[in-house]
């Protein structure tokens, strides 16, 4: 992915200072990048758009909270993911109050769930065995957790989710199998 030039200092100062035209600058260069990140999360075009808009209402509310220790294009990614995630989480959420007995019932929700998970593992065929690896993946410690859902079932690369999550390449291949192994014995136990 091609990486957007950094936008000019100045530029983030007068948003930051409330001017609406360096915001709209911020917006137009970054609009598509944040698209983008959103997009690659929860995989569905409206819904992106929608998170965009949130996301850039929030930079709205937060910019003044950057501090410059790092590159304005990496800070608003963070919160652009940031954003995406907790969508994510939402869903997930409101579908684990749902009853088995209707997803197996209503088509749509099966889709929304299988939206959610993005499970292409031949193995993982039934909606039953989706949930249950669904609710073993929500009690995983959070590293493990992040790093599982970002490389296997996003398909971020080990130097993306070094940038995300803010941790050295070998933490995330380290987290990556140690949660592989965890969920991999969670599914043994729970077979």
């Amino acid at each position: 992915m091609a990486r957007k030039s950094a936008v000019d200092p100045a530029v983030v100062t007068a948003a930051m200072n409330g001017d609406r035209e360096a915001f709209e600058e911020i917006y137009l260069q970054y609009r598509t990048l944040v698209f983008a990140v959103c997009n690659r999360l929860v995989k569905n075009q409206a819904i992106s758009e929608e998170l965009v808009q949130d996301t850039f209402l929030l930079l709205l509310r937060k910019i003044h909270l950057f501090k410059g220790r790092s590159q304005f294009g990496t800070w608003l990614y963070q919160i652009a993911r940031n954003t995406a995630l907790m969508y994510i989480r939402d869903q997930q959420a409101k579908d684990n109050n749902e009853s088995l007995g209707q997803w197996q019932e209503d088509a749509t929700k099966v889709v929304q769930l299988e939206r959610v998970l993005r499970v292409q593992d031949s193995n993982l065929r039934s909606i039953t065995d989706r949930v249950t690896l669904e609710r073993l993946i929500a009690k995983m410690a959070p590293g493990y957790r992040s790093t599982l859902l970002l490389h296997d079932f996003h398909g971020y690369e080990h130097r993306e989710i070094c940038e995300i999550m803010n941790v050295r390449q070998g933490t995330s291949k380290s987290q990556l199998h140690k949660g592989r192994k965890r969920l991999r014995a969670m599914l043994e136990a729970a077979a």
